[in-house]
């Protein structure tokens, strides 16, 4: 089987099994609970319940030091099996003993397994076909817009996909570290490195740990699914927000193909990473603050007690807290999108009624999200790195931390349809700070036009993509239109769609105030890389409220809906017609992976051929975590500076032996630029190379640059020096022009020493 069959396969495995445990298992459980709800809403529900529960359910079993798949399966089956009893209106203590008069019935030999199975297949046959039925209502029922909806996931495959089939490897350079945590929750071992959120790395090894999916194939392949996540929910905010049917599916399908934005806004969409997968429950926890206020004035105006107000609460509780369980630039987005939410409904949030209720919910979502991390801490657990650092931040204290962490950040490269090199991570030159105006004596009017002119200037270069002079100002008319409209409707008797308009607007003042701090001389609170994928994310957003608000105000009668909704449909046709000129659809990106194709494919064969711990891969250090269930690594540096340097200072002759049956060494004929180039990139391994000293650097930089190169052509001549000595146990695996793989054979009782004079070492260069 090729591995681009294999990698379709694994990505179908990987979307069905996330899909099933994080969005049908809760809509079977809450299916009498949320049946009368909009489809999109019940997708949400279920998303963030199913999220929720496996990231608290992996938190407390790890904690307790019992997690394994044992105790994961049973956390997961026997409360959702409960729940859905209880909600389904049966009683529990009924359905208990049915079932336990039936497994006495088993055991006397009353009732045949063949009649068990029977009942459980049909059982669960009926509950597919009501489930098929359904689905086809509504299909029938909203064809059209199933019809975009499958056309937006064929854009996304065609330009996020694609990319799982022309690079396997990894293409962000913390992908290795997650992976450790991630291996670490394998053996009980939470919070590795330190106090981190790891809400991401506990659905991750929850896949793992319940579905037997290696954890490597999980980090190559997931980004595809938390991007098809993260378009649903931006589709199912709109749909829902907005009072016209189509016009969510324009902006997304433009969100899409459309090259509007830089391509740093959307490039680290191509990896497994845990900020893009935090975004997912951004917009939800928005959505359900929108709907706390709408129903709760339902409420107090007629009367009734709590109920729709606080399940409102309740999902909007759990969707803030998981971005801060995951990362809290997230939480930092949706805190500044709440702060919007107050100010749209400040004449409703300052109540009694609406006040404590909305404060004591934030304080319990952050309880929520921390007390797992507190836990931790508190048992002895010191912080990790970068969190530390985001706390000194916050403390006002963090600038040298800062700047080392901007260095150390992650690197994702990929290269445009022409070949060049596009970083994500790096400052656009436009970006930077403009003109300086509005000195210490000019007046207040000066000022608030160099403050315009900066973040005019700072949507141009970080967040537009080659803009025409006229586009930033498209982007602040709609944000301008959406405060305007937003009051016209609070003065109206659309209350609570002018709220919603007025704190879309407000939320993205402050966040335009946030991408552009470090030009208006305001704290950096996020770095303008990172603050820019946000920005871009939200746009769609915005546009679609703005056109949404402006079809209602000119199409105000409500009889008017289908004449509203043809227009929003020629919205559709407009999108079409604007994506078909190939100048304004995003051209093809070439991804630069950090482990080359054919380690990825020699890896999965291994793995597959041979026995679990009779092997050894000697490669670079992406493999490390990579195979961890299955066999050992031995990283490349440190086998030839054992060999070369280690026992030549203690003045003894080196000794170097893997107790494995077979050894394979990974070498790259032409190595690749990790995360950097320099000024002989694309090289192939020479003697030029293998001369050179090993370069006496440590951590990741030693497979930077020319220093890989250093190394794959001093290692590829070990490897011919170690055949030439032993050709009938050395066999070529896998060759191409670019890569090399050996495989070693060897009698475990009778150990080879691979330290052998290959006339490069150390000890032999006289330079």
């Amino acid at each position: 089987m090729s591995m681009r069959m294999l990698t379709i396969l694994q990505f179908t495995e990987i979307l069905s099994v996330y899909f099933l445990a994080t969005v049908l298992l809760p809509a079977f459980v809450l299916h009498e609970k949320i049946k009368g709800r909009r489809l999109m809403e019940r997708f949400f529900i279920c998303l963030l319940t199913g999220n929720f529960y496996i990231m608290n359910l992996v938190f407390l079993l790890q904690l307790l030091r019992i997690s394994n798949p044992v105790t994961l399966i049973i956390g997961t089956v026997v409360p959702a099996f409960f729940a859905w009893v209880r909600l389904g209106g049966h009683h529990p203590v009924s359905v208990i003993k049915s079932i336990w008069q039936d497994l006495q019935r088993m055991s006397r030999g009353y009732l045949g397994i063949r009649t068990v199975v029977y009942r459980v297949c049909s059982f669960a046959g009926r509950r597919v076909k009501r489930g098929v039925r359904a689905a086809l209502r509504a299909f029938r029922k909203r064809w059209l817009e199933w019809l975009f909806l499958f056309s937006i996931w064929i854009a996304l495959a065609s330009f996020y996909g694609i990319q799982l089939l022309e690079g396997y490897g990894y293409t962000a350079s913390d992908t290795p570290v997650h992976l450790y945590w991630i291996n670490g929750l394998s053996r009980n071992d939470i919070f590795i490195d330190g106090v981190y959120p790891f809400g991401y790395h506990c659905v991750i090894y929850y896949i793992h740990a319940v579905f037997q999916i290696d954890s490597y194939v999980l980090m190559r392949v997931f980004s595809f699914v938390q991007t098809i996540m993260l378009h649903m929910v931006l589709l199912g905010f709109i749909r829902l927000c907005c009072r016209s049917r189509y016009i969510a599916y324009a902006v997304t399908g433009i969100y899409v193909l459309g090259n509007f934005l830089q391509p740093s806004t959307y490039l680290r969409f191509f990896a497994v990473l845990p900020q893009e997968y935090g975004m997912i429950f951004i917009l939800p926890s928005i959505y359900f603050a929108f709907q706390f206020f709408q129903e709760r004035r339902k409420e107090v105006r007629r009367g009734e007690r709590k109920r729709e107000s606080l399940v409102c609460l309740a999902l909007f509780a759990m969707s803030f807290s998981m971005t801060l369980a995951v990362h809290f630039y997230d939480t930092m987005i949706a805190g500044l999108f709440c702060a919007g939410v107050a100010v749209g409904y400040f004449v409703w949030f300052v109540r009694k009624k609406y006040f404590w209720n909305v404060i004591v919910t934030c304080l319990v979502s952050v309880m929520l999200a921390v007390l797992p991390m507190a836990v931790a801490f508190a048992l002895g657990t010191p912080l990790q790195g970068s969190l530390g650092w985001g706390m000194s931040v916050i403390n006002g204290s963090g600038e040298e931390e800062k700047q080392q962490e901007e260095e150390n950040d992650t690197e994702v490269f990929y290269y445009d349809a022409e070949g060049n090199p596009m970083n994500p991570e790096a400052e656009t030159e436009s970006g930077a700070v403009t003109q300086q105006r509005g000195g210490r004596g000019e007046g207040i009017v000066p000022k608030l036009a160099g403050a315009w002119d900066k973040m005019c200037s700072a949507i141009n270069g970080a967040v537009l993509n080659n803009p025409q002079p006229w586009y930033y100002l498209v982007v602040l008319s709609a944000m301008g239109l959406l405060l305007v409209l937003g009051l016209l409707f609070l003065f109206s008797r659309r209350k609570c769609y002018g709220a919603m308009l007025l704190s879309t607007g407000v939320f993205m003042v402050l966040l335009l105030i946030l991408q552009t701090a470090k030009e208006l001389g305001l704290p950096e609170l996020m770095d303008g890389s990172r603050c820019r994928i946000y920005f871009g994310y939200m746009l769609p957003v915005v546009f679609a409220l703005a056109a949404d608000g402006l079809l209602r105000l000119l199409i105000w009668r409500q009889s008017w809906f289908q004449f509203r909704n043809l227009v929003s449909l020629a919205c559709v046709a407009g999108a079409v017609c604007l994506l078909w000129n190939a100048g304004y659809r995003k051209p093809p990106v070439e991804t630069t992976t950090l482990v080359t194709n054919e380690a990825i494919a020699c890896l999965t064969n291994i793995i597959r051929e041979e026995r679990d711990f009779t092997w050894t891969i000697c490669s670079a250090n992406d493999e490390t975590q990579m195979g961890l269930d299955h066999g050992y690594h031995y990283e490349l540096i440190s086998f030839l500076r054992e060999m070369e340097l280690n026992n030549m200072e203690q003045g003894a002759e080196p000794n170097i032996q893997i107790p494995t049956d077979h050894v394979y060494i990974f070498i790259e004929k032409v190595p690749i630029d990790y995360t950097e180039h320099y000024a002989q990139s694309g090289q192939s391994i020479s003697e030029q190379g293998a001369v050179r000293e090993l370069p006496a650097v440590g951590g990741i930089d030693m497979y930077k640059g020319e220093n890989r190169w250093i190394l794959m052509s001093r290692a590829y001549y070990w490897a011919q020096e170690f055949k030439r000595l032993y050709p009938n146990e050395v066999t070529t695996y896998l060759e191409t022009d670019q890569f090399v793989c050996y495989r070693i054979e060897q009698n475990p009782y009778r150990l080879y020493n691979f330290a052998v004079d290959y006339g490069y070492n150390s000890r032999r260069i006289r330079r």
